[in-house]
């Protein structure tokens, strides 16, 4: 049987004679609008671990932390599996190598800072870090994992849905979606069930455990996803899912939160608002409906990412940042313990 042979045995551009030749360079910020950013100091230096990966780099912030050098070799397996040649229809490495090196300069301008990396270097790590992120969602749907212990033990698989969806862990969604259509083809029978899956769908079912959403809601979610165009990278997917089905522009009105006791007293009554995303609030007929949201883990980390996301990417609006803004004045506003339906959401948190 033969086997793949490591990025270091391949006679390619990847070859240790290449990246000699081929010292680190900056590779040029072009023109266009960023899109993956360094975390503003002053939101960091609030909580820095939210920000900081746990035991993963994806291109290209955190690349070299002694603590993050274990995966490397995980990723470098995921890739093999990717491109095993006994999985029928195979695709060449060097067509995937080449396809990343045509998407390069489009990449780096999806960065916010000067990347201090050599140009194969770069395509290196696209390939690399791309290829494993597939093979992840892959194994992931099938359950896969829970039976490949040297590559993901169980205790794994919640780091690294958190470190993946971190702002400063994003790679463009181009290099992920031209990497999936082009082993596509590269599977036996066996993996029938996610071939059927669009990368859509793949990446929000991944990450669906950390804003957890039942099968109808994760279908709406799905199609909201796919017909809002412009995906930049999988922490915009996944923020994308939860946008409110319709929002009414009302103009800019003054900035006045109540809190919870504040609105009791005026009359009005909170409802839970079941089967809608956690964003589609309404108030009807002196009524407030919330979706209740349940806390998992990591969704603190989740809420800091989008948060930052809002901030630094000027076509985003601030939909989460508002939301959150809104639960915690219903919290602080006037001091009072906060009903049921509410006790579930962060700013409520004991």
């Amino acid at each position: 049987m033969r086997s793949i042979q490591t990025i270091a045995e391949r006679k390619s551009p990847l070859s240790s004679n290449s990246m000699k030749q081929n010292p680190k360079t900056q590779l040029p910020i072009q023109p266009n609008t960023p899109s993956i950013y360094k975390v503003p100091a002053n939101m960091r230096r609030v909580e820095r671990k939210a920000y900081d990966p746990n035991i993963i780099s994806i291109i290209p912030y955190h690349r070299g932390l002694t603590q993050l050098q274990a995966m490397e070799e995980i990723k470098k397996k995921f890739l093999h599996c990717l491109l095993d040649p006994i999985r029928e229809q195979g695709v060449p490495f060097d067509t995937l190598f080449h396809a990343m090196k045509g998407l390069e300069e489009k990449a780096i301008s999806c960065y916010s800072e000067t990347l201090n990396i050599g140009s194969d270097k770069f395509g290196e790590t696209l390939l690399v870090d791309g290829c494993f992120i597939i093979e992840l969602f892959r194994d992931s749907i099938q359950h896969k994992t829970a039976y490949t212990p040297i590559f993901t033990p169980r205790w794994m698989l919640p780091i690294l849905r958190r470190d993946l969806i971190m702002l400063e862990s994003q790679i463009p969604w181009f290099v992920l979606s031209t990497l999936f259509e082009l082993t596509h083809s590269s599977v036996t029978p066996n993996y029938t069930t996610h071939d059927q899956h669009s990368f859509i769908d793949l990446a929000l079912q991944f990450f669906n455990p950390l804003m957890p959403r039942d099968p109808e809601t994760m279908n709406q979610s799905i199609a909201v996803a796919q017909s809002s165009g412009g995906v930049e990278h999988l922490l915009g997917l996944f923020r994308s899912s939860f946008l409110p089905s319709s929002i009414i522009l009302r103009g800019k009105q003054p900035h006045m939160i109540r809190s919870v006791k504040d609105l009791q007293e005026a009359g009005v009554k909170l409802e839970k608002r079941e089967n809608h995303f956690i964003l589609d609030l309404s108030f009807t007929e002196g009524v407030m409906r919330i979706p209740p949201l349940l806390m998992e883990d990591y969704t603190g980390t989740l809420f800091r990412n989008l948060v930052a996301y809002e901030q630094c990417h000027p076509p985003c609006k601030p939909d989460f940042t508002s939301y959150l803004f809104f639960i915690d004045g219903l919290k602080f506003g006037g001091g009072c313990r906060a009903p049921p339906l509410c006790r579930d959401h962060p700013a409520f948190a004991r």
